[in-house]
């Protein structure tokens, strides 16, 4: 998790948890989370490339 500020422009600090889902599991329920009318904010990276993005 990435705490940004929209305001300052700058990262304001990186927490990082060991989820009981794979990341798999998080994309496939951001995208059921999405279809169901509401939204996410997540973004994925892989070695600082960006990959995909839920709004």
């Amino acid at each position: 998790m990435i705490f940004w500020n929209s305001e300052t422009k700058k990262l304001e600090g990186i927490f990082y948890l060991y989820p009981k889902n794979t990341i798999k599991d998080q994309e496939e329920y951001n995208t059921g989370i999405i279809n169901g009318g509401l939204t996410v904010g997540s973004k994925k990276y892989n070695k600082g490339t960006f990959i995909k993005e839920w709004k």
